[in-house]
């Protein structure tokens, strides 16, 4: 009796065939708990490969860079018009000029310094240069004619100038050209020259010639 009680037992307790919930799952059917164990893994690898291809084509698309968007090529300006912009400009500053003013600053700086025409003529540099500020765009002026820029200034100015070189020595007009020579290549080499020395110097080579032969004649020229 006590044998056949304990294999009734065992057969009742046993699962039975297809029995897949709870407990007995994994003993009743373990094929199938397989096959849903390899399509959670295939399922949970296709996401994981989603993701990251979604994360791959986001980095592409920030990192990517644009294309250059090509834009018209810039037409140069011509020698004529960068020829009539320069004398434009340069018309325009020399109109600033007041010959009243020039000539109270000159009379002021005479009545203080009236043994030193050297200063004189430096207060007549620094008002040039106050006035002048265009710069040389051809230093060497092969698209202007003799005497430009020169002959641009006022007649007015250009016979002040020559009054006020009249009382001058010879000496000290000589120095100044030097000096505004010297000042003028300097600017001309570094890329800085202005028109304010080129007037000044043509207006002493015109109206006081012994500054430029003795010039010539200091550097061995004659």
């Amino acid at each position: 009796a006590p044998r056949q009680t304990t294999a009734h037992k065992l057969k009742k307790d046993m699962p039975k065939a297809g029995d897949d919930s709870g407990e007995n799952f994994a003993m009743s059917n373990p094929l199938m708990e397989h096959e849903n164990i390899f399509n959670l893994m295939s399922h949970s690898d296709k996401t994981a490969t989603e993701q990251d291809s979604s994360s791959d084509n986001k980095e592409n698309y920030i990192t990517k860079p644009r294309a250059a968007v090509k834009g018209k090529p810039k037409k140069k300006t011509s020698p004529t018009a960068v020829k009539k912009m320069d004398r434009e400009l340069l018309l325009a500053q020399l109109e600033q000029f007041d010959i009243t003013e020039l000539k109270q600053l000159i009379s002021d700086v005479k009545k203080k310094f009236p043994k030193h025409p050297l200063v004189w003529l430096k207060d007549v540099q620094s008002y040039f240069q106050m006035k002048v500020k265009a710069k040389e765009s051809d230093p060497g002026l092969l698209m202007y004619e003799c005497g430009y820029p020169y002959n641009m200034l006022a007649a007015e100015i250009q016979d002040f100038l020559c009054t006020l070189y009249s009382d001058i020595p010879d000496s000290v007009m000589t120095s100044f050209y030097i000096e505004c020579l010297n000042t003028f290549a300097r600017d001309v080499r570094t890329g800085t020259g202005g028109y304010h020395h080129r007037i000044l110097l043509q207006s002493m080579s015109l109206h006081c010639p012994k500054t430029n032969h003795s010039t010539q004649a200091q550097e061995g020229y004659a």
